[in-house]
């Protein structure tokens, strides 16, 4: 078995939503994200050649 590509995880966030919700660092978000589940939004993103 061995491991044919590596993808990094990336988390992003709308600069306006995280000054209305003070939240300055990844810490923060994080911490904004347990406190708040039912807010969160995911999304899946896939690479294709």
């Amino acid at each position: 078995m061995t491991a044919v590509a590596c993808t990094p995880n990336v988390r992003v966030m709308n600069a306006g939503v995280a000054w209305r919700l003070k939240i300055a660092s990844a810490a923060g978000l994080i911490a904004h994200a347990r406190a708040n589940p039912e807010q969160l939004g995911r999304r899946a993103s896939t690479l294709t050649t």
